[in-house]
């Protein structure tokens, strides 16, 4: 059958609570929103057990089981039949299965039939006529009473009441505790649908078969939310303000529930009395109230927050920057960054997106942080801090909201930071290069090496200016090295001590920001081929890029190296002390040693050096390499006598060369040639230099 639109009285008996309200402590009343809809529409608020252990705290409940009340089961509904019943059960169950069956909070059955009848602490009496207009539900104002028989309108004690007169119940369907019950969950759900516009709602699940509330003709005609909504199934769509008259004044309507409370009591009185029950009872009508306000906010390089980029920042991928957010809590809830229900910057726009700048000091990448304080009040300030890396090129608007996890989001700040992202750019500009003698840098060359001979070292410094917006560094993933270019990476034929043979080194300074200078030394070393050259060169960031090419190069003249002699003198004496000389040449008896004492001028255009490859020394000769019969066990060798006495010998300088002899067993003249090598380079030019030696 079709349920009619029905106008409701409100009976106003709060006199012999056992439960008195605490207005102090009560949300405030408000006439535009009673109630929220989460709460309204909570079914799962209260079992049907703690519903009757809640009863049984009123001694003079009239619905308790303490009381021995019972009444139907509301077991189902279909559009041709009705609702059915089934068993006498408790009230908690009545009313429960009522809130399941219609998605309704218990607490607000619980709170009207108090309102209503008082029948929850019995203050007003437990009367049948009570009990049968338990929720005041098919009682019009007109006043007009009923009388009715043949009804189970509740249980006593085992005893069950089965007429009634003089009930203001326009029905007998409608009438007794259980009738009113679930007649009273339906209208209360219906209205708050049809208020916020839902014409398609029903319930339609197991027995329960209200289809006949979205068919077409069905109408609603209580208050509604603002909005553009149809009041009628297949009917038009028309513009609601969303305000109502109540008593004489405008009200406007916030939501469902506030809709729903004023259809079925449409005074003040009666729902400032639901709102003062609710409350002393069930705590808040309203779900808790998270909301933020943004006060400041800054972008830092680092967590030393001593250098601040704005309130937004231009970054460079791959750049880190710290962001501090601060904000008021304007709700009502007390924020804690630990326990159940944490307050997080989160992202938003979209919610829950994951963030390009997430570092792995978020809690996740759609996770910045939680509060620095352990709990912010409301009206207190809380503190969000936490690093941010940039990704690639581009202008960004990172928004964020916060969340109390497991609760609710907040309203939307509208908060973003906008990141301006560059891409990375490795640069440079020279700035001077300089050539050395060696790596003391006591002795400069000049810009170019100047004249090398093969083999010649001179060390170089190229001083770079970082045009770039990235730090240099010279360690890590990208280190900034000097490398060969003209072509790229090629081997260089000027190699000495390099990292290898097309990176002469790595950057001596450990850092360098954009705008600072950074130095590259190393060793260049002229390679066998004479000729003229440029060694180009170019910076590098490893692993990144090469940076732009400056053409820096080194210029170097290298002549071939020239290895050659001239006998300047020659002595023999009769030892080391070289107090005694024999001549030029000299007679010696079989096993007399002597000592020989050769001065020579390098010729040639290589300096040479006593320590420092080639090594320079005197050789047998004609034949060459020969084992010479006047070799001691001083010389290097058979075949190499000595090298020379002096540190180093530059072109045109003289050497020395001091070595004993020992005449051999055979007697007879000998000619004793010798001439001298650079070691792994060349035999140096023959002169024909001998010592004669008489054997006796």
């Amino acid at each position: 059958m079709k349920k009619a639109k029905l106008i409701f009285c409100s009976l106003i008996a709060a006199a012999g609570l056992t439960i008195v309200p605490n207005l102090a402590h009560a949300d405030p009343f408000n006439s535009g929103d009673i109630m929220d809809d989460g709460i309204f529409d909570n079914s799962a608020a209260m079992s049907a057990s703690s519903i009757d252990g809640f009863l049984n705290g009123f001694s003079q409940s009239c619905i308790s089981t303490n009381n021995g009340f019972s009444a139907p089961d509301p077991t189902g509904y279909s559009p041709s039949g009705g609702f059915t019943y089934g068993g006498n059960v408790s009230a908690g169950r009545v009313i429960a299965d009522a809130a399941q069956a219609y998605d309704l909070n218990p607490q607000v059955i619980l709170t009207t039939l108090q309102k209503e009848q008082s029948l929850v602490s019995g203050g007003a009496g437990c009367s049948t006529a009570a009990y049968t207009s338990a929720l005041g539900y098919g009682c019009p104002d007109s006043g007009t009473t009923h009388s009715y028989s043949g009804v189970n309108l509740y249980t006593i004690n085992g005893t069950t009441v089965t007429s009634v007169s003089n009930t203001c119940v326009n029905n007998s369907t409608k009438a007794g505790f259980s009738q009113q019950i679930i007649h009273a969950a339906w209208l209360l759900k219906f209205s708050e649908q049809r208020a916020k516009g839902n014409v398609n709602w029903a319930i339609v699940r197991g027995s329960w078969n209200n289809s006949d509330d979205n068919t077409p003709g069905s109408c609603y005609s209580g208050p509604m939310t603002q909005g553009t909504w149809q009041v009628c199934v297949g009917g038009p769509s028309a513009f609601y303000d969303g305000t109502r008259t109540i008593d004489g004044q405008t009200v406007q309507i916030g939501n469902g529930a506030t809709a729903a409370l004023y259809y079925y009591t449409p005074h003040f009185s009666g729902n400032q009395h639901f709102d003062s029950i609710f409350n002393s009872w069930f705590g808040s009508q309203f779900t808790p109230s998270y909301s933020w306000q943004v006060l400041n906010q800054a972008v830092y390089t680092d967590n030393t927050k001593t250098t601040l980029l704005g309130w937004n920042a231009n970054l460079v991928a791959g750049q880190t920057a710290y962001v501090v957010l601060t904000v008021k809590n304007t709700g009502n809830q007390t924020w804690s960054n630990t326990g159940a229900n944490p307050v997080h910057l989160a992202t938003s726009g979209p919610q829950d997106r994951n963030s390009l700048f997430c570092t792995n000091a978020w809690l996740s990448c759609n996770r910045a942080v939680a509060t620095d304080e352990a709990t912010v009040a409301p009206g207190a300030t809380g503190t969000f801090e936490f690093p941010v890396q940039a990704p690639g090129a581009g202008g960004y608007r990172e928004y964020f909201n916060l969340v109390a996890e497991g609760r609710s989001w907040f309203n939307s700040a509208g908060q973003y930071f906008t990141f301006n992202v560059q891409p990375p750019t490795w640069s440079w500009a020279e700035v001077n290069q300089t050539v050395y003698t060696d790596n003391t840098k006591a002795n400069s060359i000049g810009w170019n090496t100047g004249n090398l001979v093969s083999g010649q070292k001179v060390y170089v410094v190229i001083t770079a200016l970082n045009t770039g917006n990235q730090t240099w560094s010279n360690t890590g993933a990208n280190p900034i090295d000097i490398g060969t270019w003209n072509g790229q990476d090629r081997s260089s034929g000027f190699t000495s001590g390099w990292l290898s043979s097309n990176r002469p080194a790595g950057m001596t300074e450990s850092s360098v920001p954009p705008g600072s200078l950074g130095s590259f030394g190393f060793w260049m070393q002229a390679p066998a081929q004479g000729g003229n050259y440029r060694e180009y060169f170019n910076l590098v960031a490893e692993g990144k890029a090469w940076m732009n090419p400056t053409g820096m190069f080194v210029a170097s003249t290298v002549n071939a190296a020239n290895y050659s002699w001239q006998p300047l003198g020659q002595t023999v004496f009769t030892d080391s002390t070289k107090t005694t000389a024999l001549g030029w040449n000299a007679t010696l008896t079989h096993g007399q040693t002597a000592w020989i004492v050769m001065s020579v001028k390098n010729t040639g255009n290589v300096t040479w050096d006593k320590v420092s490859a080639p090594l320079v020394h005197v050789g047998t000769w004609n034949p060459q390499d020969r084992n010479s019969l006047f070799c001691t066990n001083a010389w290097l060798s058979c075949n190499r006598a000595v090298g020379f006495s002096e540190s180093s010998v530059p072109p045109g300088g003289t050497a020395t060369f001091e070595f004993p002899v020992q005449a051999p067993v055979q007697p007879g003249n000998y000619n004793e040639y010798f001439n001298l090598v650079a070691e792994g380079k060349a035999w140096m030019n023959p002169t024909g230099m001998f010592v004669h030696f008489t054997v006796q």
